[in-house]
């Protein structure tokens, strides 16, 4: 049987009221039942929580004689009526320092804001993220926060600013809310995330932020994709310091292959000697596939400071007697290292070629890193260097450099020496 009750009038509350009375019995309520039903009671949010029978001890009615009973083992559904807001209400979260100094602040729109018997509530959406705000009024109890949000479909900016609110939260401290910039209510958080919480969140948003910088750079946009593989997170790290004017040892680039044309010149048979020549080839582009999706920074210089050659007296045979066309000839660094990258249009020429490492355990200490190494930037003279345009004449590379495809390049001198290759850390993809 439901009975539904209906007001006659605007007064019938005060006429004729009616009172609902429960006793529960805790130990038939589970902790997920429990912080539902203090959430809706306690602080006034509009959620449905659902007490079974074997939980409700009595159930009373207190009100006209026709309606007054008392009742247990039934359930008992809490629906509370929701209230309407208006659709350009604000709230901001303000996170607090030492001192009451803001640190950061995230406002979005104003889904909610009700009180109950335990204290106030706030919900809001930001930037797509639902975020639900309890604050007591006995200012001696921590806060609590519930805080969902989906990265599928979002693009790198819009998935950062979602992760970093997260990441606030994780490590918790005192905020401060208002709406509609008025001061609805402050606490504190208690640190929330574990060490492992952390570093994941971390290492995401290493990876948001370098592809939201080769997104920018190569003006193409799309969702981030939250599945790659540990290539393409290194890939994506190599594009992103070749972008802010870096040099990266490229895990792609051991040995370059060209193919000789017939043509013999003295800085040909240079280039082939015994000694180690300094020497820069340049590939037309470097391409990074994530997600399969692919993004082109632009031309690139390979350049190594100690370049041998593994066929190099063959080579200088077949020139002398006429028959060097299409050899091939491989080029290698020394002791096992790989080829540099350097982007052709980098916006600092002035920097040593120094290679910096791949994944550093965050974008700060990358930064601080790359700017801290003691490098000395040197000019090279060499026979190589200063003949590097007739190169271009006599080779083209081949398609052991891994880059896009078979192409001419000129070979010359990179103009600068590099210092000693940094560690490089290897980084993994899983998100």
């Amino acid at each position: 049987m439901i009975q539904t009750l209906r007001a006659q009038h605007a007064l019938a509350h005060e006429g004729s009221p009616v009172r609902l009375s429960l006793k529960t019995r805790p130990e038939a309520l589970d902790t997920g039942l429990t912080a539902a039903f203090t959430r809706a009671l306690g602080y006034g949010i509009a959620e449905e929580v659902g007490l079974p029978p074997e939980a409700v001890a009595s159930l009373t009615v207190d009100g006209p004689e026709w309606l007054s009973k008392t009742v247990s083992d039934v359930r008992v559904t809490w629906q509370p009526v929701p209230h309407a807001v208006r659709s350009d209400a604000v709230a901001e979260i303000m996170f607090l320092g030492a001192e009451g100094v803001p640190t950061g602040r995230y406002a979005g729109r104003l889904i909610a804001q009700r009180s109950g018997e335990l204290g106030a509530s706030v919900e809001a959406d930001i930037h797509g993220a639902r975020l639900q705000l309890l604050v007591p009024f006995d200012q001696r109890i921590e806060g609590t926060v519930r805080y969902s949000f989906d990265l599928t479909g979002r693009e790198p900016a819009e998935a950062m600013k979602v992760l970093r609110l997260y990441q606030r939260i994780l490590r918790g401290g005192s905020l401060r809310i208002s709406v509609d910039g008025i001061d609805f209510g402050s606490g504190k958080l208690s640190t929330r995330g574990t060490d492992e919480d952390n570093a994941e969140v971390e290492k995401l948003l290493s990876y948001l932020t370098d592809l939201e910088i080769v997104q920018r750079y190569c003006e193409s946009y799309f969702p981030a994709p939250l599945v790659y593989s540990g290539a393409e997170r290194i890939d994506l790290r190599i594009a992103r310091l070749l972008i802010e004017g870096r040099c990266v040892a490229y895990r792609s680039a051991r040995t370059v292959t060209i193919t000789l044309n017939g043509l013999d010149f003295p800085v040909l048979r240079t280039v082939l000697g015994p000694q180690p020549q300094c020497l820069r080839f340049g590939p037309p582009g470097f391409e990074v596939t994530v997600g399969g999706h692919t993004l082109d920074i632009g031309p690139v210089h390979l350049f190594h400071a100690h370049v041998t050659v593994d066929n190099g007296q063959q080579a200088i045979a077949a020139l002398k007697a006429g028959r060097a066309a299409d050899t091939k000839v491989v080029f290698r660094p020394q002791d096992g290292e790989h080829f540099r990258l350097y982007l052709a249009d980098a916006p600092d020429g002035s920097r040593p070629l120094a290679p910096v490492p791949w994944l550093p355990r965050s974008p700060l200490r990358a930064r601080s890193a790359t700017s801290s190494r003691r490098t000395v930037p040197m000019t090279i003279h060499s026979e190589a260097g200063r003949r590097a345009c007739a190169v271009d004449r006599l080779c083209h590379v081949g398609p052991s450099v891994g880059l896009r495809r078979r192409h001419r390049v000129p070979c010359g001198s990179g103009g600068r020496t590099p210092g000693r290759p940094a560690r490089v850390a290897r980084g993994r993809g899983r998100c």
